[in-house]
């Protein structure tokens, strides 16, 4: 016998919107499951399409950028900087066209001198003050001297360093070492004379008390006095001559004067202006 198939329900219509709302509940109970941030973490935006989107605090932004005024004053300074060193450059280039074997040997001496390698010396006198002070120095019936200074320079930018520079020593004062040059002839000074016609000569002040009085008298002890007392030729003069004694006893009084007033420079006190203090010499003449 054949059984008989039982009747199938028919299968209700299913409602969108119920299907949706079911995959909706789906999606929430996966989201709940998700581990959730630790406390204290950024909290989300709940509007915000992206739910990994995090709120931000917007603040007021500084303004870093330069101010029109500041930029300008930035870039005067900066064009005149610019300016100064092509100047600087181009006066260089103008003094060093202008030298020859003179110049060079009288700078490669000076170098020696002072411990300077002669690239170095040259630059810093062609960069300094009173370079055509040689031009005069050459002539016939000129200059009699040229002097140099290497002490400490102040920059404009940077800490002061040591430098090479011709001197006018009527107005600039020696604070460290002096370097000479003397002529011995009233000709002009030419390559081929030079080498006998020029002297070299080195003074400096006292380390102590940075006065020229101290070095001048070191000079006297050390240089001047030991020649002239080793110096056979004195003319007319006779080895025992009366006069010979009286200008060593003079040269020997005044090398005491300068060591005297040397230490009297060294010792010496210099005193403070006294500004008063607040509320004194209020009432004074009533």
């Amino acid at each position: 016998p054949q059984q008989e198939e039982e009747p199938q329900e028919p299968e209700e219509p299913v409602d969108p919107y119920e299907a949706e709302v079911a995959k909706v509940n789906v999606k929430r109970k996966e989201l709940r499951a998700l581990p959730r941030p630790p406390s204290g973490g950024r909290k989300k935006n709940p509007r915000a399409r992206n739910a990994g989107v995090l709120l931000k605090k917007y603040g007021r932004r500084t303004n870093t950028a330069t101010k029109p005024t500041e930029r300008a004053h930035r870039n005067v300074h900066q064009n005149k900087d610019a300016d100064a060193s092509k100047s600087g450059k181009e006066a260089r280039a103008a003094k060093a066209a202008t030298m020859d074997a003179r110049h060079k040997y009288i700078i490669a001496c000076i170098a020696d001198i002072v411990g300077l390698d002669v690239e170095t010396a040259e630059a810093q006198i062609l960069d300094g003050p009173h370079f055509d002070q040689f031009d005069p120095f050459f002539e016939a019936n000129g200059l009699r001297q040229i002097v140099f200074y290497y002490q400490l320079v102040n920059k404009p930018k940077g800490d002061p360093a040591k430098e090479l520079r011709i001197a006018l020593p009527a107005s600039e004062p020696l604070k460290d070492t002096c370097v000479y040059v003397t002529r011995g002839t009233h000709k002009g000074i030419t390559t081929s004379n030079i080498a006998n016609e020029l002297s070299f000569g080195r003074f400096q002040v006292d380390p102590d008390t940075k006065s020229i009085l101290g070095g001048m008298e070191r000079l006297l002890s050390s240089i001047i006095q030991p020649s002239l007392q080793a110096n056979q030729n004195w003319g007319k003069m006779d080895a025992n001559d009366s006069q010979k004694e009286e200008f060593f006893d003079s040269l020997e009084r005044f090398k005491s004067a300068l060591n005297e007033a040397n230490v009297a420079v060294g010792s010496r006190v210099i005193l403070k202006e006294l500004k008063p203090k607040e509320g004194e010499g209020e009432g004074e003449g009533e």
